[in-house]
């Protein structure tokens, strides 16, 4: 198949840019006496306002650290589907027909429109959630095929986080467990009898339509219960304000997958530290442009943990914060 160059890429598509990369616009002298930078596309399946902008700022500094200076030894783009399918899929055909050397992306859904599309390209991911569960690789230890990258596991993740919940709201009993049918739902019944160990009842609703949120609260609260929790989910992600909204009017303590929820006034979140996973993915990049088959580069799994607290819901909601927590939670408002 005959690739086509970054350029057509970029020309089709929406690109948020992570440095400005002075190519175009030069003489065809001084362009061909430049040596060809690799390419480096970002691929998110949401817009650029749904993701943490420290994020990409963390990838572009472990891009640094592995002297992959963007616009000078590298060039990098980011491309963003804004969560249409039929876009994500465009975008992929563009980028497994481009000259662009790896792909690095948080989503699974974008893994496979990839692989749909003929893409040849290594896929780092700078995040996955359970990636053997989806059959995005064989094993962590030998990834196999196009992708490797770093990794967590969402069920063990949504227990610890309903423990913390407890911890912040003591006499929580019934929490309400939202799940996106979209993604694996292995697990889900493990982390219900997780819960259970620590006094506490899940209540494990899935939550596929942005309309149907506000009977889903409702219908949790009628049937008492008095917190709320979500597995993680890119389409969580795009509907957060909505769902955080809620679990306020509700009055709900609320614990989620990333700081952005509680910005937005969720009580609180436990996550992997999302900036350390992207620094670290900028490292696999590295690996990749030398020439490292993505096999024999082992999944990657968090090393650093946040938590995150919003001090003016939890007054609120008339709780009072643990110094324990406190002590290891960065406070928002």
């Amino acid at each position: 198949m005959k690739r086509r160059p970054l350029i057509a890429l970029l020309a089709a598509s929406s690109v948020l840019t992570l440095a400005a990369v002075p190519v175009l616009g030069r003489p065809a002298r001084a362009q061909q006496a430049t040596a060809r930078r690799p390419r480096v596309v970002y691929l998110g399946v949401q817009s650029a306002a749904s993701v943490d902008p420290h994020q990409l700022n963390a990838f572009r500094t472990g891009l640094a650290e592995n002297g992959l200076i963007d616009g000078e030894t590298v060039e990098v783009r980011c491309l963003w589907a804004e969560s249409h399918i039929e876009r994500l899929r465009a975008l992929s055909t563009e980028i497994a027909q481009s000259d662009v050397d790896v792909v690095v992306t948080a989503a699974a859904d974008a893994v496979r429109s990839l692989v749909a599309a003929g893409a040849v390209q290594p896929i780092v991911l700078a995040v996955s959630t359970d990636p053997v569960d989806t059959g995005l690789v064989k094993s962590l230890a030998r990834p196999d095929g196009l992708v490797t990258g770093l990794a967590l596991s969402s069920i063990n993740l949504a227990a610890q986080r309903i423990g913390l919940l407890k911890e912040l709201a003591p006499s929580l009993s019934r929490v309400l467990v939202l799940h996106d049918p979209s993604m694996d739902a292995e697990g889900l019944e493990a982390a219900r009898l997780a819960v259970a160990s620590l006094g506490i009842e899940a209540l494990l609703v899935e939550a596929r339509d942005p309309a149907a949120f506000g009977s889903i609260f409702a219908a949790a609260v009628a049937d008492h219960a008095d917190g709320v929790a979500a597995v993680a989910s890119a389409f969580f992600d795009d509907n957060r304000a909505r769902l955080v909204g809620l679990a306020l009017q509700h009055r709900l303590p609320s614990i989620w997958a990333s700081a952005a929820y509680v910005r937005d006034g969720g009580l609180a979140a436990w996550t992997p530290s999302l900036a350390d996973l992207y620094r670290r993915s900028a490292g696999y990049v590295a690996q990749l442009l030398k020439g490292v088959q993505p096999a024999d580069l082992p999944i990657g799994e968090p090393a650093v943990f946040d938590l995150f607290i919003n001090q003016r819901t939890a007054d609120q909601l008339g709780l009072a914060l643990p110094v324990n927590l406190v002590a290891r939670a960065e406070l928002m408002e």
